[in-house]
């Protein structure tokens, strides 16, 4: 079997986000008041400092552990490009040694798709099996199915709309939604 990419599948990414540890801890009021950025608030109570460094960058949360989280919006080039403008600023303002690279890694992706059709959830949620999936209308309007074989979970609606979030992987996400819409093709006959 040929894997498919994401421009092959029905499927689009709409959040890419990863993170890093600076593995040293931080002053984050100094940090706040010294980073020449787009934008910089510093949140004493979370001990976390929200930065973009330029307009066009990503988001950073940055925390007073050295950990640090990045969003990218819908683009894996956006997200490591704010990555990379972080830590030029830290080295900018000596928190980081130019030679440092702190370990970064992409964490969790979402997705979305189209079945194609509408789904009937009542009858999926039977058809997928309770220990998997779960549907409670009065709480929210998507079936959640937590596939033993995948590592991501996919929201199902009844438009035939699906989100999958969790995964740190595009071929799996791709490999969970076949699997999803091959379960509901076999439902149906």
């Amino acid at each position: 079997m040929s894997r498919k990419t994401i421009e092959e599948s029905p499927l689009e990414v709409v959040n890419v986000v990863g993170s890093g540890d600076l593995g040293r801890e931080l002053d984050l009021e100094q940090v706040t008041k010294d980073a020449d950025v787009y934008e910089a608030n510093y949140n004493e109570g979370a001990g976390s400092v929200f930065l973009k460094v330029n307009e066009y960058s990503g988001l950073v949360i940055l925390y007073r552990s050295g950990k640090y989280i990045v969003r990218g919006g819908n683009l894996f080039e956006k997200l490591h490009r704010t990555n990379d403008e972080f830590i030029d600023m830290l080295a900018e303002l000596k928190i980081l040694e130019e030679s440092h690279d702190p370990s970064f890694e992409i964490n969790n992706l979402v997705f979305i798709g189209d079945l194609g059709h509408s789904v009937g959830l009542e009858e999926l949620v039977i058809h997928l099996g309770l220990e998997n999936a779960e549907f409670e209308p009065e709480q929210f309007p998507g079936l959640v199915y937590r596939p033993d074989n995948f590592n991501c979970v996919l929201l199902v609606f009844g438009s035939g709309k699906v989100s999958i979030t969790g995964s740190d992987n595009i071929e799996e996400a791709i490999e969970a939604f076949d699997s999803l819409s091959q379960k509901i093709d076999k439902m149906k006959n």
